[in-house]
Parts: structure tokens; sequence; C-alpha cells
């Protein structure tokens, strides 16, 4: 039977007659079509051994059978009564995109009529709208007489179609997140209930800290998995290469709630579905993510860079910000593996995170194109307003934690130059400007306590930190301010409640966060140990301490990008701080990944993971004497190379930090590349950099 002659079956169970002529005007047909619909509901029932009567007499028909039970099973509607529960044409056009991707079969305009209630011209319009949503969304639409409708896409494809579909349903109907009653016209309620209890049951196992937006759909994802399931839908064993993360968090945690699914369901879902499930939450969830990216030398570095370029267009200092970098770094992590899995994030906030913070928005969006890498960050405003909701906290950080730095300018040739500096310094950072005099008047004024720095355009002699700049700022001055800045103690004042947060107690805290599990108990132990002993568990790297006579080179001659990989990386084997092994490693990573590594015009970045040939934090510097290309043509050709290798997740953040910031200084990529010695590009880097590290 179709759809058409089950809803008369089911009139005729609940109310013993039918008028054919309403029929015929419902469904846009005339009394004849229904007639037949009667004769082959009759012929039906025959082929269920069910003896029934059915009568029609001045266009009613009635039925009569023994025991009215025996149609309960063949009457019951498994869809929606759409002729009861009237929806709009967007609704509708939505529900006939979640048919095509249910169906691996073709279907045909007059099923679609019958099911809506509604004319074949109806649905040919729907066909419309159907065929542009399409279009836009990367669907394969197909029509031809004869053939019918449908989509042509694997399993996979269609799961990822409708769960999109979905998402726009629920939206059209603007259910709040989590009201997962919406979900009724595709899914048993009471199997959502049970999926929503094994994914909480998993959440308190491993802390997934997924939001809410991504919490509902992972319920869907999983709740469409179990339906494809029922349908038959059975997708091809999934290639080793797609299996190659199986030992990650995120399949662990896919493996059991999979685990559980089956046993609450009594279906077998498989290898395939852990996948689906490991691939959804690693992309919502930048907690799981990020554990198996903590020592990505690139995303460390990418962030370092969006975090120092936001800050110069802002004029804040970010650098000192641990939680800023931290807090990005997950969310980067969790950009990259959505970009390499061809999943695209959907911001629910993003309207309104743009109408409330456009110029933050703007500045964020400007430096994330300007540094942007097609492996790291998909360049939606979604993914952008997302991003910049992290500095956005950090501006509030700053703003509840620190007062403005008071600062008293102090200059030698008039008050003239001194109101130049001071608009200069404004325009940089966030000082209060207490006084402006000439140096001659300096020691007739006691500033003790009144000032936190002096700024000069000449040398004095102050107990009170004091530094010299030229009157017009330039880029190295905002450096060597902001590196006496983070010395300052202001930096660590708390204005609202006047006491400074223990570090012990913030050290206790991230232990805690970081190792609480019980398969992490043994090193939470040592790590307390380290911390409340005071020992200092280890050495945090400045640039200086890695670049040095051994591990610098000038103008060497290379033929192509493998040679100044092997040349750079050479002078670390020699050093005896990595092997052979590593640089192969870092070659075989941009064979792969394609040229990230050149992380802005001329420079490349070299590094592989560091568990393979890494013997202790090292750092390597080449000049090439013939710039060559690495295949990334924005900031091709390559003149300088910097090989880092790394024994854990932060000591040599510090000096990342620092090539960040060097590389955005217009002297110091002069020295670079001008005929220099090594002495004077490691003076350079002594002089100015952050002094923040270990020495």
């Amino acid at each position: 039977m179709n759809i058409r002659q089950k809803y008369e079956l089911n009139i005729l169970y609940k109310e013993k007659e039918l008028d054919l002529r309403k029929l015929a005007d419902l469904f846009s047909v005339n009394v004849r079509t229904i007639r037949n619909d009667i004769s082959q509901i009759e012929d039906y029932l025959c082929e269920k051994n069910i003896n029934a009567l059915i009568e029609v007499k001045s266009n009613i028909a009635s039925i009569a059978i023994d025991d009215l039970e025996k149609l309960n099973n063949l009457v019951e509607l498994n869809y929606q009564d759409f002729y009861s529960d009237k929806i709009s044409n967007e609704e509708r056009v939505l529900l006939i995109l979640s048919d095509l991707c249910w169906s691996n079969k073709s279907l045909n305009i007059q099923d679609l009529a019958d099911k809506y209630f509604v004319s074949r011209g109806t649905i040919n319009s729907d066909l419309v709208s159907v065929k542009d949503y399409c279009e836009k969304n990367g669907i394969n639409f197909y029509s031809a007489r004869g053939k019918g409708i449908g989509i042509d896409e694997d399993e996979n494809s269609r799961r990822k179609h409708l769960i999109g579909i979905i998402k726009e349903f629920v939206k059209l109907n603007q259910n709040a997140n989590l009201d997962m009653t919406i979900y009724g016209q595709w899914f048993d309620l009471n199997e959502i209930n049970k999926i929503q209890k094994i994914i909480n049951e998993v959440d308190r196992l491993y802390d997934i800290s997924l939001t809410d937006v991504a919490y509902e759909a992972l319920v869907v994802h999983i709740a469409l998995s179990i339906e494809r399931y029922k349908n038959g839908n059975i997708e091809e064993d999934l290639t080793e290469q797609e299996f190659k993360e199986i030992d990650s968090l995120q399949f662990k945690i896919a493996k059991r709630i999979i685990e559980l699914i089956n046993d609450e369901f009594g279906i077998e879902l498989g290898k395939n579905e852990i996948y689906y499930i490991a691939v959804h939450i690693a992309a919502k969830s930048s907690a799981v993510v990020v554990k198996d990216k903590e020592g990505d030398n690139f995303l460390q570095y990418y962030c370092l860079r969006l975090i120092n370029n936001v800050g110069i267009l802002l004029n804040v200092d970010f650098s000192t910000d641990d939680h800023l970098f931290k807090s990005l770094f997950q969310h980067v992590c969790a950009c990259q593996y959505r970009n390499e899995n061809n999943i695209l994030l959907s911001n629910p906030l993003k309207d309104e995170l743009i109408r409330n913070y456009k110029d933050l928005f703007e500045v964020v969006k400007a430096v994330i194109i300007d540094v942007n890498e097609p492996n790291v960050i998909i360049q939606t405003d979604d993914e952008i307003a997302y991003v910049m909701l992290h500095f956005c906290t950090a501006l509030k950080r700053i703003k509840k934690m620190t007062r403005p730095i008071k600062v008293l300018v102090v200059c030698a040739t008039g008050i003239g130059t001194a109101e130049l500096l001071a608009l200069s310094l404004k325009d940089n950072f966030n000082f209060e400007i207490v006084d402006k005099l000439a140096k001659h008047k300096l020691s007739a004024k006691d500033f003790t306590g009144k000032v936190d720095l002096i700024i000069s355009t000449v040398p004095i002699e102050s107990a009170i930190p004091n530094i010299v700049v030229n009157p017009i700022l330039k880029p190295k001055d905002i450096i060597n301010i902001k590196n006496l800045i983070s010395e300052l103690p202001i930096k660590n004042e708390v204005a609202d409640n006047g006491f400074k947060i223990s570090k012990t107690a913030v050290g206790l805290k991230e232990l805690l966060n970081k190792y609480s599990s019980e398969e992490n108990e043994t090193i939470l132990i040592d790590k307390l140990k380290h911390l409340l002993s005071g020992e200092k568990e280890e050495k945090l790297y400045m640039l200086s301490d890695l670049l040095n006579r051994e591990t610098v080179r000038l103008n060497v001659e290379v033929s192509d990008w493998q040679e100044a990989v092997r040349a750079a990386g050479g002078l670390l084997v020699d050093s005896g701080s990595i092997t052979v092994e590593y640089i192969e490693e870092a070659i075989k990573n941009v064979k792969e990944l394609g040229p990230y590594i050149v992380i802005t015009k001329g420079i490349a970045l070299p590094h592989a993971t560091n568990t393979k040939g890494v013997n202790k934090t090292s750092m390597s510097l080449v000049t090439l004497k013939t710039p060559v290309n690495f295949g990334n043509k924005n900031n091709d050709p390559v003149d300088s190379v910097f090989m880092l290798a790394t024994t854990d997740s932060s000591s040599h953040l510090g000096a990342l930090q620092d090539l960040s910031e060097f590389l955005g200084d217009d002297d110091f990529l002069n020295t670079l590349r001008k005929d220099s010695k090594v002495e004077d590009i490691l003076t350079y880097i002594d002089k100015h950099e952050s002094k923040k590290g270990g020495k």
C-alpha cells in the first residue's frame, strides 16, 4: 500500500467509514482513484489473511470485519499526520530533503504529495527549493523522468546532510537547545532519553567538556546511527588509515559509548560508528583533542603569533596571559581537527557576538586572515567569533586584574617633545601619564610610590624602573617597554581585593585539573612533590638559550627545501640534541601535510613530534645564500630556516614567543638578512628578548 491508501485504511479502522469525495479533494485526485484505492486495500487485507468486506454506497465506504484488532498493527501510522498537523512550506521542504536522505531508493512526486496532503503542483514547486538547498550544501540531487528523484551520496555523507537538515528544522521552529521533543519527527523520544543518559555517564567518566550545542548534536548523531542501522544501512569497513587514531582518547570515549548503546538497544553498531562518533567528539571538544596536540610546535607558534598581532592592533600586551594562550591553543587544536575532517562549526552566538563586539571581531578577523594557514583555521565567521571570544575574555581579565601603569615622561629638549612621546605611549599602551617634565627638573620632585615607570628620551639616574626610548616610538622601543613592563610588580596586583594569588595555589589547581584521573595518580604525586618542594620542574628557555654560535650558520648554499631542512637539522645533530631520524620525520610531515612550516614571508620552522629522535630541547638557524621554494605560494621563497626540537610541551614557549615577536620586527629581519655576522644576530636577540625564560 502507498501512503494515501494506508491513511484511508486508518480512517476506516477508526471511523468505520470514509467519504470518497472528501478524500479525493484532500489528496487532489478524482473519486475514481479513491475507488481504486479501496479495491487495492481489499486485496492487501486478503494477502494478510484478514477477512473484511469494504462496501461503497453513494460514495461512502464502510468496512465490515469480525475482529478489528487484527488491523491494529497494519494501520499504525509511523509518520506524522500532516493532514491534522499543518506545516509551513519551509518545513515541508526540509522534510522532503530528509526523506531523500533517508531513502537509498528514488522517490516519486505522487508519494510525496500523498504524504504531505498537497498537490503534485505544490511538490513540484517545493522541489525548486529542494534543488537550491542541495546546490548550496553540496548534495548530489538527481531528477529524471521515469527514474524519480533522489540523492546520490554515500552513507557518511547522507548522515552529515541529515544532521544539517535536522538542525535547520530545529532552528526554523525556534526550539531552545536541548529541547529534544522537536526530534520526535525523526526519532523515538524514549530512545533519545536513553542516549542522553549514556552520554551523561560517559561525560562524567572522561570529562568530555561538551557545550550544550555539542551535546545536543552528539545525541542526534547517535540517534541517527541507530535509525540507519535499523534501516539496514551498514557502511563498509573503513581503511586502516582512517583508524590511525584508534588509541586516542576520542576513540576510547567513542568505543565506550558504542558499547553502552549496543547493550541498551540490543544492536551491533561496529567500528565504523566508533570512528564517526570519535571524529564528532574531537571536533566539538577541545579538551579531548588538545591532549594529542600538546607538543605541536607549529600550533603553539600559530597561537603566539595570533596573540602578538592582535595585541599590537589593540595596543594591549597579552604576552603574560598564560590563560589566553592555553584556551586559544585548545580552540585552535579543535579548529585544525575540524578542518582535517571536513567539519564546519556552527556558532549559535555568532550574530550576537559580532553585534556586541564589532570592532574586536574585525581586528581578530583581520589578524586571522593575515596569518592564516589552510590546515589550521577555517575562515568562517562562526569560527572567528569563537576565537574572538577568547580575546574578549582576556581583555575583561586585564581590566579586572590590573590598574593602568603610572608613567612619568622625561625629555631633555622641552615639553613639546615630552608631549609627543606621551601621545605615542598612549597609542601603544594602557598608561596613566602622571607628569611630563624636563630632565633637569627630575631631581626637584620625589616620585617614589607615585609612579611605576619612568620613560625618558635621555639617560637618567633613578631608583624607579626607567627606560630610554625615541621620542617617536620605534618597534624595538615598544618591545623593550613590553619587556620592562613584564617585570613590574603591578602586573601581579589585583585591584578589586588587594591580595596576590599564591603561585602554589595556581599550580595545585592546574595539576589537579590535568592529572586528576586514577590512571595518572603516580604522575600527579610526582608533580606535587616538585610543586610543594619549590623545585623548578623544568627549564623555561629563552631564544638566546637555544641559539648560539654552534647552532647558527649564515649564507648556506642548498639546492632545494629538503636540503635546507637537513642543513638546519644537521647543526642540532652535530650538537647531540637530535638524531637524523628527527630530521627525516620533519621532512615527512611537510610531504604529508604540505608546506605549513613556512610561517611567514621567507621564514620556515621545520619540526616534528617530540617522540622521535629528540635528546633535548633545541633550535638552530640557517640563512640561505640562495632562497628556495617550499611550495607555499604566499610566503615563498624561504631564506631563513629555524629548526625546532622539543622534549615537552611548554619549556620552549618563551623562545617561541620571542621568535614570533622578532619576526614582526623589521630591525631583526634586516639584521637576519643583511650581510651580518653570527655575533650580530645573537647580540640582537640577547638584547631584545623578553627575559621571561630560564636565565
